[in-house]
């Protein structure tokens, strides 16, 4: 019986003993040992304030609408960019997809807060390309994107040609015809050598020469009637004389000048002329030229001096050889003004008083520059090699201006016109470009109802506000604005129904309105006609079909830094673990479905003394998604098991991958010798077939769960699991950690890898990215880094391009 009791005791505490065992098998939640906190590393006090969620990238919802001229025959190719690919060569798109009549391309893009302006590009079933840019979102949110302007045709061609009427509303005619006049048989005396008597009339009569000045007694008032010749060896100063070359009658002073004085006028009627050394006048002279007037200058005494008027009819000519001054003066030219010598030039003053140069409809002003301080208003023709105004005067050109060389001017209005450099031959079709056009200071340019301005180079100079704007008043026909080289060298502002077309630099100080087209060089499908015949034929592109859906190569360097010590604070270097994502790249579809996407990995630091795996999950797959093709590093790869959504396990040991068996810093010293510049690389490749109707969405980086896993599970605990901050945790993590130490995160209110003090331990910075060195806050090294996360990161959202030197160095 003792033996018995002896082995029953002993079974009872086997017994008891293998329960205990089996019982400790079992996972507790309750028995998990409580983190406890740490130090904040950023300072007390330090917080992020509520709602801030760490995050560097933007959403934006696109829905882009193209204005279809094929009835949805055929798809049109939406691409979509962070920088203008008409000034940036190396630009690739972020998305792409088709569109067509009554089905909108729809996306999801992910963008770094930096970014200001999504530059969407289409190409139409012709394989025409337009850009256009759109202001993106404050934290984004929806874009809803009109590929065209809403009250022009897709192919804008000016119907019947008129010319356009800006600024003659400021304009007075002086309307003056040709008169007939009573001529006198007999003429007055000559009194004292030179005078006439007041309200007289002398008759220069035909075959008749008079070599004598003549001047008004004490300057009153008399009539001079020319119908011989009036020759003057020297200068000719009437005064108080109104002086009438009759049809037949001549004025000449070949070594002189010629000043229509003190209460003059000078009338030049059809048949009569004037051919002098230099002309000039004294001020508030009105002179009215129906024939010819010839001379090598209008200088002296300031030209056509201070309230003067010259009205010139439609078939009369004022031709100067040289230089022709006007100051403060007017010009009502309706016939031709010519400037002859290869170096001539007007130049126009304005003193007290404003000084106007008129062309009206068919009248010429011909020379080789205009130097202007004076208000154009021009509905005829102006040809000139150089065209200049610094003042704040306006240029109203509502038909034909050929600048050959250069066009500067500050204030400039086009309506139904154009500023070309002319054509070689008269009979050519094409016009040349200006070879340079350059808006002055705080240049304002308005081009109405289908103008045009073609260069070769286009220069914006600086101003408080540099503005070029298309606007429509009675047709519907978009503006252009052609120049090989578009040079934007202050902040621009074009607005309305414009074309930009060329390639354009500084992009950076463009600020583009969304109704804006811009193309390459010669490739906008618009034809621009204006009174002076077709001006841009518009490219008609090739024999239509439906282009191809480009590769998606997103550009951006992505950098994901993580602390390993959740859920207690670390040291924020944020160095434990470094990955850099790029090279990710899609190609889509006609219907717009993912057939291929992949991306690359590479470990740089490892500032972790545990073992540290990483992992992706990848939120925008379908859970039963079966890649046709997946593989890491050209390996055959599989999702984890156990998981609701894809999720993939790149690596276990970060060490390990460097090809160490102990667990040092790597790359976080700047001169360790376990540093490495042999990195690990991941090349990720997926292809997928048409059923599987993946989103082109699914590889956004925001869908890319990039994790790094502290502590392996084990039979009594699931892994410890770090995200990038909002992130939950996939199903096979440890959550029992949440609410430890200095988390806070909650899965009922889907608050994930956030402290207390709302702070993170991890980030991903879309960028290239310096990592402070180990035991260096990243706070200390980027001196902007509070200030953006105290901001909730409103202020400095490029914090992480400044730095105080204290990161690794490649």
């Amino acid at each position: 019986m003792k033996l018995i009791n002896r082995l029953s005791v002993m079974a009872t505490v086997v017994s008891t003993m293998f329960l205990a065992s089996c019982a400790d098998d079992v996972y507790d939640p309750s028995k998990e040992p409580q983190a406890t906190p740490t130090e904040n590393p950023l300072g007390e006090g330090f917080n992020a304030p509520d709602g801030f969620n760490w995050s560097m990238i933007n959403t934006v919802n696109l829905n882009v609408e193209v204005k279809d001229a094929f009835n949805g025959k055929y798809q049109y190719a939406i691409e979509v960019f962070t920088s203008n690919p008409l000034a940036d060569e190396t630009a690739t798109p972020i998305a792409a997809g088709p569109a067509k009549q009554s089905a909108n391309y729809i996306a999801e893009v992910n963008i770094p807060k930096t970014v200001e302006f999504l530059y969407i590009r289409q190409t139409d079933p012709n394989q025409r390309k337009e850009v256009y840019a759109y202001a993106v979102p404050e934290n984004g949110g929806s874009l809803n994107c009109k590929l065209y302007y809403t009250a022009t045709t897709s192919r804008a061609v000016t119907r019947a040609s008129s010319v356009g009427t800006s600024g003659w509303d400021n304009v007075t005619d002086p309307g003056y015809t040709e008169e007939t006049y009573n001529v006198p048989s007999e003429s007055a005396s000559i009194i004292n050598g030179n005078q006439l008597p007041n309200g007289s009339t002398y008759i220069i009569k035909p075959g008749e020469t008079l070599s004598q000045v003549l001047h008004s007694y004490n300057g009153a008032n008399a009539t001079v009637y020319i119908q011989g010749t009036w020759n003057v060896n020297g200068n000719i100063t009437p005064q108080g004389i109104d002086i009438i070359v009759l049809n037949g009658g001549k004025i000449t002073s070949t070594s002189g000048t010629f000043m229509v004085s003190d209460k003059s006028s000078l009338t030049v009627q059809s048949g009569g002329e004037v051919n002098c050394n230099i002309f000039s006048t004294a001020t508030n002279v009105v002179i009215k030229n129906f024939g010819t007037i010839k001379a090598k200058e209008v200088s002296g005494q300031n030209g056509l001096n201070t309230g003067t008027v010259l009205y010139n009819a439609s078939d009369a000519l004022f031709q100067v050889e040289d230089k022709f001054i006007i100051t403060s003066s007017q010009i009502y030219n309706h016939g031709t003004i010519s400037l002859t010598a290869e170096n001539a030039y007007m130049q126009a003053n304005k003193t007290s008083a404003a000084c106007l140069i008129a062309n009206y409809e068919k009248a010429t002003i011909k020379g080789n520059r205009i130097q202007a301080g004076a208000t154009i208003v021009n509905s005829g023709t102006i040809e000139v090699n150089i065209l200049e105004n610094s003042s704040t005067d306006f240029l109203y050109n509502n038909c034909l201006l050929i600048v050959k060389n250069t066009f500067k001017f500050r204030n400039v209005v086009l309506d139904q016109a154009s500023i070309t450099g002319g054509r070689t031959n008269p009979s050519d079709k094409e016009w040349l470009p200006v070879p340079l056009v350059e808006s002055l200071n705080s240049a304002q340019y308005t081009l109405i109802d289908g103008s045009m301005i073609k260069a070769k180079e286009f220069k914006v100079q600086s101003g408080s506000q540099v503005t070029f704007k298309a606007i429509n008043k009675a047709k519907e026909d978009r503006s252009m604005i052609k120049a090989e080289n578009i040079y934007f060298e202050w902040h621009t502002y074009v607005q309305g129904n414009m074309v930009l077309e060329g390639k354009q630099y500084n992009p950076e100080r463009s600020h583009i309105d969304a109704s804006v087209a811009s193309t390459g060089y010669d490739e906008s499908k618009y034809t621009i006609e204006t009174c002076g015949g077709i001006f841009n034929e518009g490219n008609e592109g090739e024999d239509p079909y439906t282009p191809e859906i480009p590769v998606v190569d997103d550009a951006t360097t992505y950098t994901y830094v993580f602390e390993d010590n959740w859920p207690k604070y670390g040291d924020f270097d944020l160095n434990d673990i470094v990955l850099t994502l790029n090279n990710r790249s899609t190609q889509a579809n006609s219907n717009g479905n993912l057939k291929s996407a992949q991306f690359d990995i590479t470990l740089e630091a490892v500032g972790a003394s545990k073992i540290v795996g990483v992992g992706i999950r990848f939120l925008g797959l379908p859970a039963s998604v079966t890649p046709s093709t997946f593989t890491i590093k050209g390996n055959n790869a599989s999702f984890e098991a156990g998981q609701s959504l894809p999720t993939l396990i790149l690596f276990e040991s970060a060490h390990t991958e460097f090809g160490f068996t102990d667990r040092p810093f790597i790359n976080t010293y700047q001169t360790a010798s376990t540093n490495k510049a042999d990195l690990p690389q991941y090349a990720v490749r997926f292809e997928f077939t048409e059923s599987d109707k993946i989103s082109s969405s699914a590889f956004n980086i925001n869908n890319l769960d990039v994790f790094i896993i502290t502590k392996a599970a084990d039979q009594r605990t699931k892994r410890t699991e770090v995200h990038i901050a909002g992130y939950a945790p996939t199903d096979l993590a440890n959550t029992t950690l949440f609410g430890q130490a200095n988390d806070d995160s909650s899965l009922s209110s889907k608050r994930y890898y956030l402290s207390s003090e709302n702070l993170t331990w991890g980030i991903v910075i879309p960028d290239t990215f310096a990592w402070p060195l180990e035991t260096k806050n990243i706070k200390d090294v980027y001196t902007e880094f509070a200030n953006w996360v105290t901001s909730g990161g409103k202020e400095n959202k490029d914090w992480y391009k400044n730095h105080n030197g204290q990161v690794f160095k490649k």
